[in-house]
């Protein structure tokens, strides 16, 4: 096995010179992303110069650096979703892009304020060649229109009453206005809006957190105040705009929380036991 092989087993990446190199915990690293963060509904185009080539665990990204008419340069980070078919079938190993190619990418921003990735729809290759990466996005969509989640999501819940969740499903962006990390619990309260609602606060609560720590690499660092966050969960306006998050999104860090969301609503409403 040469040397590149053992990078890219352990998820180690390219990067182009003059760049910095930071060294992320794997466990956070490995955590799975929902693609709900991206805005499917808009798609942009962009040609860039590659900075970046990561070909590991959990999933590929390139990034690469743009300039616009102004002169202004910005680092888009493409995202080729969460499966690994569209490396598979373009062949790409850890030679196939290296700083300083050209690349065009055609994709969906991100809804989060600051957060420049882009979920790719198609790329044009360094040699001209454009690759469509529409088929790794195939697959069943749930509720939120997450790829691939639905039938992983009832599998899950299959032992949950889901059908006895009464609260609204909501999805609204904001900022962190305070949180309280403890050892058995996590609440955050987030200034944010609804889609054409006005803008209030929503009091996020976490169960199970030791779980939250340890499975998904989530810090109390990595969420400060004012942090911008795009969040979906079950909602109880009744008590003060309690929400029960699924999905947390803040930049490029997602902690997903369905299954604990569902279970802390049905305890909310009584319907099963803490």
């Amino acid at each position: 096995m040469t040397t590149m092989a053992v990078f890219r087993r352990l998820g180690f990446m390219l990067i182009a010179p003059g760049c910095v190199p930071v060294v992320f915990s794997l466990r956070g690293a490995l955590a799975h992303h929902s693609l709900t963060v991206f805005d499917r509904d808009t798609v942009i185009s962009v040609d860039g110069t590659v900075v970046e080539w990561y070909l590991g665990m959990p999933h590929a990204h390139l990034k690469i650096e743009t300039t616009d008419a102004n002169g202004q340069t910005a680092v888009y980070q493409l995202d080729f979703g969460n499966t690994p078919r569209m490396v598979e079938e373009n062949n790409w190993d850890e030679s196939s892009f290296q700083p300083g190619d050209r690349v065009g990418v055609t994709g969906s921003p991100s809804r989060v304020s600051n957060d420049a990735r882009l979920l790719v729809a198609s790329l044009r290759l360094p040699d001209g060649e454009v690759a469509t990466l529409a088929s790794a996005l195939e697959g069943p969509r749930d509720s939120e229109g997450a790829v691939g989640a639905g039938e992983g999501v009832a599998r899950f819940t299959a032992g949950l009453p889901m059908e006895r969740i009464t609260l609204p499903r909501i999805t609204f962006s904001g900022e962190i206005t305070a949180a309280s990390w403890t050892d058995t619990s996590v609440t955050m309260t987030v200034r944010g809006t609804e889609e054409g609602g006005t803008e209030q606060d929503y009091r996020l609560q976490y169960v199970g957190a030791p779980l939250l720590y340890e499975a998904q690499g989530a810090h109390e660092d990595d969420y400060p105040v004012g942090t911008a966050v795009l969040v979906t969960g079950f909602i109880d306006r009744g008590e003060g705009n309690i929400v029960f998050p699924e999905n947390l999104h803040a930049g490029e860090k997602t902690i997903g929380n369905r299954i604990r969301a569902a279970r802390a609503a049905l305890q909310h409403l009584g319907v099963i036991e803490p």
